[in-house]
């Protein structure tokens, strides 16, 4: 059973993430603000957030700066995966936010925890 404990756990903090990501996104779309700034305000403030919790909760690890910069090098290399997949589901496809930021998020969440892995832990291990 030990090997579901770190998928698990990511899982639990993903869901954070992606919640606090999500309603950021959909409140910013309200407020009449457009998809690029909001996802790179997400990008500032949802991703300490991510590198503490998964730090602590997922992996266990000790805080470090190289750490923190893996593992923002690693978000931040998802970030135009993740600005042409709102561009396509929302400028394309006219999806509203409430539709799009969710399906955005789903697609980028393997490529988060396999990142999130190789940053904290310096390789994969899906144990």
């Amino acid at each position: 059973m030990l090997v579901w404990r770190r998928p698990a756990r990511y899982l639990v903090v993903g869901a954070a993430c992606a919640i606090t990501h999500n309603l950021l996104m959909i409140a910013g779309d309200g407020a009449g603000l457009h998809y690029f700034p909001l996802t790179l305000l997400s990008f500032m403030l949802v991703t300490p957030l991510a590198f503490c919790l998964h730090l602590r909760f997922t992996f266990a690890e000790t805080a470090s700066v190289s750490r923190f910069f893996r593992f923002a090098l690693g978000v931040a290399a998802a970030y135009p995966v993740a600005l042409l997949s709102m561009f396509v589901l929302v400028s394309l496809l006219h999806l509203p936010m409430v539709l799009a930021a969710p399906i955005a998020t789903v697609m980028m969440f393997c490529w988060n925890y396999v990142s999130a892995s190789l940053a904290i832990l310096g390789q994969f291990r899906p144990r």
